[in-house]
This record gives C-alpha cells, sequence and structure tokens, in this order.
C-alpha cells in the first residue's frame, strides 16, 4: 500500500509483456478464483475488470542487465469497491442451473471450443430434467438441439492411403485423421476433441474388436498407430467422435425424453470415418507341400480324393506357393508327425512348410430331396526346415446337393475351400 493507492512491483525479463505480468498479479491478490460452477455473469465480469487494472500503464521503470522493473499503481478505493462487487456476482443464488450452463456453453461455442460446447449443452440437457427438480422440457429440448446442431457440423477425414504390411510388421505410416468444424480446407480445426479408434485384435486365439481413446492435438489432428499386427487380415480402422461421456451424461434422464436422447445417439454413430487396411501373412512366400488323405464313413479311403487337390487350388487362388506330394493314406493317419514327415524328406523336401492331414465322410443323410453329407478334417502344417509344428486346425462342413455322391464331393471340397481361407488369416 502507498497511502490511498495499491502498488504492484513487477519484475521479468527486459522485454517481457507488462500487461500480462501485471495480469498474473493482480489475478491472486484479487483471490477471486474461477471454477466450473462458478456464475458466468461473475467470471466475466472478473476478466473484464482484471484486463482494464492490467492494462494500466507503469508509473516507473528501472531496467538493469537484460531485467526490468515496472511499477503499477491502481487506486485502492477502485479496486476494493470492484472486488465487493465482484464477490457480490458469486453470492447470487442461481435458480436455473440448466440456463447457466447453456449460457456458458453458448459462449464456448462463440469461442471456437466446439467440443467443449458439446459437452456443455449435453450437460445443460441432463440438468433441465434432473432428478428432484422441476423438469423443464423447454431447457432440455433446446440444449439438445443445439449439441446436436454442433456435433452435425463435425467433420472426420484423412489424407491416409490404404495401408498394407505383413504380420510382424509395423505399418509404414501412422494413420492420420483429422476433425474439423464443417468441410473443406478453411473450416476450423477441433482441438482436445476425444476420437475412438476401432479395429479387430486377437484374444485367446479369437477375433475380437478392441479400441483406444485419443484426443486431438491443437490442429485437431490424431496421428494413430496401430499396434503390431499379428495376424493376417484385410478390415478398416472406424473411426468415430468418442460420444460415450455424453450418452452417460443423458443415460439418467426420464422415461419420456429416450426418444430425444435415441435420436442423438443415432446421429453420433452414423457420423464414422473408414480407413482400410491389409495385413498380408508372410506364409505366402513360404512354400506349401500338400498331402491330404480322404476317408469314407467306415473308414475306408476314397475312391475319389478331392481334398487335396482343392485345397491346393484354393491355396495358389489366394496366392500361396502350394503344390502336391504322393504320400501313402495310412501313413497320414499316424499320430506320429515325425513318421509323417520322413515321407516328405524321403522325397527330398526339406524346405518349406508340410501341409497334411485326413478329412472324414462323417455321414450322408436325405433331406427331402436333397443329400447332406458332414465331412470333418484335421490339418497340420510343420516346417520342414525345424520339425517344428506351425499350425492346426480341425473343422467341419456340411455340403447339400441334389445326390448323394454330389454331396459327398461338395462336403471334400468346401471343406479344403474353407480350410485355406483360415489359413489365410490365421496362419504365421
Amino acid at each position: 500500500m502507498e497511502g490511498t493507492n495499491v502498488v504492484f512491483v513487477l519484475t521479468g525479463p527486459e522485454n517481457a509483456e507488462v500487461v500480462e505480468l501485471a495480469l498474473q498479479a493482480m489475478r491472486a491478490y484479487l483471490d477471486l478464483p474461477v471454477v466450473p460452477s462458478s456464475p458466468v455473469v461473475a467470471a466475466q465480469a472478473i476478466e473484464s475488470f482484471l484486463k482494464k487494472m492490467s492494462e494500466s500503464p507503469p508509473s516507473d521503470r528501472y531496467i538493469q542487465r537484460g531485467r526490468g522493473w515496472w511499477k503499477v499503481v491502481v487506486s485502492k478505493d477502485e479496486w476494493d469497491q470492484s472486488r465487493a462487487r465482484l464477490l457480490a456476482l458469486f453470492e447470487v443464488v442461481v435458480s436455473d442451473p440448466a440456463a447457466e450452463l447453456e449460457k456458458a456453453s453458448d459462449e464456448l461455442l462463440r469461442k471456437g471450443r466446439y467440443f467443449d460446447a458439446v459437452t456443455g449443452f449435453v450437460a445443460a440437457s441432463a440438468a433441465a430434467v434432473a432428478e428432484g427438480k422441476t423438469p423443464n422440457p423447454a431447457r432440455f429440448r433446446s440444449a439438445l438441439a443445439k449439441a446436436q446442431e454442433v456435433f452435425s457440423r463435425f467433420t472426420l477425414s484423412s489424407t491416409t492411403p490404404a495401408q498394407t504390411t505383413r504380420v510382424g510388421q509395423p505399418f509404414a505410416s501412422t494413420f492420420d485423421v483429422s476433425l474439423t468444424y464443417g468441410a473443406g480446407a478453411q473450416a476450423p480445426a477441433v482441438p482436445a476433441a476425444l476420437l475412438r479408434f476401432s479395429f479387430k485384435t486377437k484374444k485367446n486365439g479369437r477375433l475380437a474388436v478392441t479400441g483406444q481413446t485419443v484426443k486431438t492435438d491443437a490442429d485437431g489432428v490424431v496421428k494413430f498407430e496401430l499396434p503390431l499386427p499379428d495376424f493376417s487380415n484385410r478390415d478398416s480402422l472406424v473411426v468415430l467422435v468418442d460420444v460415450n461421456p455424453w450418452l452417460e451424461a443423458l443415460a439418467t434422464v426420464p422415461r419420456e425424453f429416450r426418444e430425444e436422447v435415441a435420436a442423438f445417439e443415432t446421429l453420433t454413430t452414423e457420423r464414422k470415418l473408414q480407413l482400410p487396411y491389409t495385413v498380408e501373412s508372410a506364409a505366402r512366400q513360404i512354400p506349401m507341400i500338400v498331402a491330404l488323405a480322404d476317408f469314407d464313413e467306415r473308414g475306408g479311403l476314397q475312391k475319389r480324393q478331392e481334398s487335396g487337390a482343392a485345397l491346393i487350388t484354393a491355396l495358389q487362388k489366394i496366392g500361396f506357393q502350394a503344390s502336391g506330394i504322393p504320400v501313402n493314406p495310412t501313413l497320414l493317419k499316424s499320430s506320429n508327425d515325425s513318421v509323417v514327415l520322413a515321407a516328405w524328406k524321403f522325397q527330398g523336401k526339406t524346405s518349406g512348410r508340410a501341409v497334411y492331414g485326413t478329412v472324414n465322410l462323417v455321414s450322408v443323410t436325405a433331406s427331402g430331396s436333397q443329400f447332406k453329407a458332414e465331412v470333418t478334417g484335421l490339418l497340420k502344417v510343420v516346417d520342414l526346415v525345424t520339425s517344428k509344428p506351425v499350425y492346426q486346425a480341425k473343422t467341419t462342413k456340411i455340403a447339400t446337393a441334389a445326390d448323394r455322391a454330389s454331396s459327398v464331393t461338395l462336403g471334400f471340397r468346401q471343406w479344403a475351400a474353407e480350410a485355406a481361407a483360415t489359413m489365410e488369416a490365421e496362419l504365421p
């Protein structure tokens, strides 16, 4: 204090922004912190007062060795009277918190804080019909309509082309996604927005959908890196604005307002971006040497062997280097893999992968004018260099045809086709 004045002595680098230094010091001395629950009118009045005071020109200054000191003097009476008026604004009873939230969200929208504005409008909508208070349907619909209007202008885009990699190798680049308020090159970015990235993963040998939520940077961009792929796949990375926090806020609204909430939820799920990618199996580069044996329902050898040739054809069609090898069908029934593999090595096949197994006709049944044939096959893949198992699967296929023989043939062939497709997706 200096007589009837309050004196602020500021210090900083010689080229410091004196107004910013004064603003920090005056905000601390005023000691009226603004929190999310503070009345909007109070928060705005405080900022206006501090801006005015901080722009008071220094009455004196001193510079030495690159550092400066500035003296800013303001009237103590004016300061005290203004602080009392500002304090009174905090004590005003807010009769409609939903109205305050909606008003604050209008201000956020005006400042370009689009994602926060939607959050605020959703909160205002929920507050308008909150349990224990007199519901205000008009306020609920007004705030929710504003949330929908802002959200409907959110635009997801990407310049990342379709990417391809191999199992065990990372993608060449990240998947870059931008969120803007509107479309076009001049559309403003939406920073600090939550984006949900969903993709397939393998858990306990089964495919499942998982995802990650990432916040956009100051430019409204997320550079997303897919986890290292451990299985082959052709799919799309799905990107959505993560609306779960908003839906959770609206989860408790009364039943009579659920229709409006459902419409909002539908809008949020419809706006998504899909970025295609392919993970190729390295197995395509390894020679596959195939031997299969088909048996009838009594355990005897089928007169026509179908599955081996069908599997080779199906593997070749999807890019595998597949060929056949003659092996005693009875030998393929052996549970001793070393005994089976001796047939490959005896014929000079010491590299690549041995693909072998048995396919059994389980039954053939008549169904009206059709016949149904059920076949079950056990397929193994072993590395010929190391003699170590690479893959094993037991699958069943039911095929239908107009006569018994055709249904059996179709059963073995379709089993082979599906086995090839499964190998494409799962073979390491």
